[in-house]
């Protein structure tokens, strides 16, 4: 798995919120049921919601806050975000124009 510099961001702020706000096991929750969503993505990417089929990026929803966006590639997957869906939905369309993903990829 190939993760964008976005996607480490959207994580590392999601653990400094759970941590501040919520403490320490809430993160530590967060962080295994992202371990688990990995696994999941990882052995099955093909099984999740197809949001984009010319650009194959599919999502996978983490929890009701958190959803994960990833490109499946030919030979890995890039980790494209992790969106918080209290967000403009318009913002991944945004987020996929600027780190460039395009069908090159696929």
């Amino acid at each position: 798995m190939i993760w964008t510099d976005l996607a480490e961001s959207d994580i590392e702020n999601s653990l400094g919120y759970l941590r501040t706000e919520w403490g320490s096991q809430t993160a530590l929750t967060f962080l295994m049921r992202l371990a688990e969503a990995l696994e999941l993505v990882s052995s099955h990417p093909t099984t999740f919601k197809v949001i984009n089929r010319k650009l194959n990026v599919r999502r996978f929803i983490l929890n009701r806050r958190i959803t994960l966006y990833y490109q499946l590639r030919k030979n890995d997957i890039l980790l494209i975000t992790f969106l918080d869906t209290r967000k403009n939905p318009e913002i991944l369309k945004i987020e996929i124009r600027k780190i460039g993903i395009t069908k090159k990829h696929k």
